[in-house]
């Protein structure tokens, strides 16, 4: 399970590393080891809040992988 957060998301290394702990939360019940996720931040996602960044997340993981379970 990865988290990617270019540059060009967040300038700062504070706000990548804030953003990618974020995501890794987030995506956390969704690992499995037979699986390996990868999620690249896109522009505009270190101004989401956190419920903003989970919902968001989640819709996409669940369209790609289906419902926790």
């Amino acid at each position: 399970m990865a988290a990617v957060v270019s540059k060009k998301v967040a300038r700062l290394a504070v706000r990548r590393h804030f953003l990618k702990r974020r995501m890794l939360a987030i995506m956390r019940p969704w690992h499995s080891p037979a699986r390996a996720l990868v999620a690249y931040a896109r522009p505009g996602a270190a101004a989401l809040d956190f419920p903003a960044l989970k919902q968001e997340l989640e819709e996409l993981l669940v369209r790609a992988l289906g419902r926790v379970g």
